[in-house]
């Protein structure tokens, strides 16, 4: 018998009030949240969760997503299938940086992708226009201000930002996947700690990092020690599964990804899962209710491959998650998932 997916009054919740940079409260319904979102997808499968959860949610007006980091066009076709997929051909899709502001290769940076090839090469698609432009263009003319999701390499979000100060007033706030403030559990029969300076979005690009500190906009971190252990269940990947064409999609591609986790696993990496890190980011951009936040003073140093994210009376205030709710982020996922296709395409 399948499963009954029920929504408890917080999943409701989550799904009817998002809230901006500046934590204010919307009707859902008539004011969603303006967002773009600057992905790395193609690497882990929980940026294609995050990209559907933004393309679905209806507290959310999914202005653009833009990718980073390695073949940047090839991750913009696998964004590009995925959005047509979830019946969101009005948003548009931007190409960004291969390498970091430093321009030179490192540890993290350009990186692989580890699934999405079949869909990527069956859309036909052509090579995406510059992340650059396209973020520009979103945020001239946009009427209100928008919230930026990072959830890859900051590159795109700092050089954009630092070509275009004007644009500035433009933002509400921006919400970033990275950065690690205390043991990172990797999960298994030892739950072994990792090693914090590992944390892969900020490591990157440490220089990108520096100028997005210093940017004059509220920030929101969603730190890796917060996020690894949130991990999507088998039932949950069946309700995904169950919502028609796109979750169908969806599982294959995690079964794609858990595939070369697992092999990895098998030579020492850490325990294939499929960890909800850029989930929490969008999920938690719209709902505050998943998960607990606190504003603490942070900096950020560090070389290509290796970041140290740490709390400093010179930091700048930062609002990060702490804890996390588990079950309320993957249900809220979860049901807006499986609401399928809602926008005109």
């Amino acid at each position: 018998m399948p499963r009954v997916i029920t929504t408890g009054p917080k999943v409701q919740r989550v799904l009817a009030r998002p809230r901006g940079g500046d934590r204010r409260r919307y009707d859902a319904a008539v004011d969603p949240v303006p967002v773009v979102l600057d992905t790395d997808i193609g690497g882990d499968i929980d940026d294609a969760l995050a990209l559907a959860f933004c393309a679905l949610h209806p507290g959310v007006d999914l202005r653009c997503v833009t990718t980073v980091n390695g073949d940047t066009d090839r991750r913009a076709r696998l964004a590009r299938a995925l959005l047509d997929l979830l019946g969101r051909r009005d948003v548009p899709v931007g190409a960004g940086a291969s390498v970091g502001l430093s321009g030179v290769d490192n540890a993290s940076m350009p990186a692989g992708l580890n699934h999405g090839a079949d869909l990527i090469d069956a859309t036909g698609l052509g090579a995406a226009e510059p992340a650059s432009a396209l973020l520009a263009d979103v945020l001239e003319r946009t009427a209100r201000p928008v919230e930026v999701c990072a959830i890859g390499a900051l590159t795109n979000v700092a050089a954009t930002m630092a070509a275009r100060p004007d644009l500035l007033d433009r933002v509400a706030g921006l919400h970033v996947m990275g950065g690690c403030l205390g043991p990172v559990l990797l999960g298994g029969p030892d739950d072994q700690e990792g090693d914090p300076f590992w944390e892969h979005n900020l490591g990157c690009d440490p220089f990108a990092a520096a100028v997005v500190w210093a940017l004059p906009l509220p920030l929101r971190l969603v730190p890796i020690d917060v996020t690894m252990p949130l991990v999507l269940t088998d039932d949950d990947r069946v309700d995904i599964a169950g919502a028609g064409p796109h979750g169908r999609v969806l599982d294959a591609l995690t079964e794609e990804y858990l595939a070369s986790a697992r092999a990895a696993a098998a030579q020492g990496a850490k325990r294939a899962a499929v960890r909800l890190h850029d989930p929490l980011t969008v999920v938690g951009l719209v709902a505050p209710e998943v998960e607990v936040a606190q504003v603490r003073h942070l900096a950020v140093v560090g070389s290509p491959g290796r970041v140290a994210t740490f709390e400093s009376t010179h930091g700048r205030p930062v609002t990060v998650c702490r804890r996390a709710d588990a079950a309320l982020l993957r249900g809220a996922l979860v049901v807006t998932l499986r609401g399928g296709p809602s926008h005109a395409a």
